[in-house]
């Protein structure tokens, strides 16, 4: 039987964030950040109804959402009763996910999921013409990936109909392949060092297209104390993939990898290298600074210690 009740079904993304705007950063490097901004994830919602016409679907919804800001689903449903008035009763359901952030390694996404249902209203959309409410559910969902989950919404005393949606999570990536959809990346790495000179080793301008990576990698070479009568020298690779990945809710989701190493040529010793890999995931608003740190601890052997690079990142979209 052909769907003839009225549905509808939109996202709203709240403005609000989960992080406070920050303050505008220093033309210097800014002291490194400790929290974890997680990533952004895309719900997939269907609305699955049990009514006289059998089981049917109310429609498939979908909205990528960044931790800590909301997407709020709504749907006006008609419930038929099996009974030989074939009585019908007018709902609306609204849905409210809000994602968390998800530690490495755990599940595609954590939700905290709050289902409200009320009887229909005539008037106009207001919170003064909303309708009685007819009961509320929540739950919380940690969903790994191709997982899915069926939450009952409602079950009506009326007409004995029933609401449930089937909710799943998959990973937030811009979809297309406009050129039009250009990022702008402020990249400076700097360098500090017990016993040196903090140093700036990489000041670059990046651009890459949203959903693509850039590459670069920023070296240097620098003259040790002797060890005896050999030279020696520290020497130093890190290959940077910056990744914008997708926009949402005004904010830029921007991947950091960084590969390389270090290790001390010359010398009485052959060279031992101190590999880096580190990877970083930020939320970020226009212009907003955003700093991490790597730190390779070194020895007596290598001819100095306590080696420090911060990296900020700044975009522009």
């Amino acid at each position: 039987m052909p769907l003839i009740s009225p549905l509808w079904a939109v996202w709203l993304l709240a403005a609000s964030a989960a992080h406070p705007p920050r303050a505008a950063a220093d033309p210097t490097i800014a002291a490194p950040s400790t929290e974890s901004d997680g990533a952004a994830v895309r719900v997939l919602v269907d609305t699955v109804v049990i009514d006289r016409r059998g089981t049917w679907s109310a429609g498939s919804d979908q909205a990528d959402l960044i931790p800590g800001a909301p997407g709020v689903l709504k749907k006006s449903i008609e419930l038929q009763a099996k009974d030989a008035r074939r009585t019908r009763e007018a709902i609306e359901v609204e849905a409210r996910l809000v994602p968390q952030v998800q530690e490495l390694g755990g599940p595609a996404c954590l939700l905290a999921l709050s289902i409200e249902t009320r009887a229909a209203s005539a008037a106009a959309a207001s919170d003064h013409g909303r309708g009685r409410s007819l009961g509320s559910v929540s739950s919380s969902l940690a969903l790994k990936a191709g997982e899915e989950r069926l939450v009952d919404a409602y079950v009506s005393p009326k007409t004995g109909g029933k609401v449930a949606l089937r909710v799943r999570c998959d990973t937030a990536r811009h979809e297309g392949d406009d050129q039009v959809d250009l990022v702008s990346i402020d990249l400076e790495v700097e360098r500090r060092v017990e016993g040196e000179s903090a140093s700036i080793l990489g000041d670059q301008q990046l651009v890459a297209m949203l959903g693509r990576e850039v590459a670069v990698t920023v070296s240097d070479h620098t003259t040790l104390p002797a060890d005896g009568d050999e030279a020696r020298f520290r020497r130093e690779r890190l290959d940077l993939a910056i990744a914008p990945v997708v926009v949402v809710a005004g904010k830029l989701q921007l991947e950091v990898r960084v590969n390389g190493d270090v290790s001390t040529v010359g010398g009485g010793d052959p060279a031992v290298p101190h590999p880096i890999d580190r990877s970083e995931t930020f939320l970020l608003r226009p212009l907003e600074a955003r700093t991490f740190e790597i730190v390779v601890p070194g020895g007596v052997q290598d001819g100095w210690s306590d080696l420090h690079y911060l990296i900020q990142v700044r975009t522009r979209f």
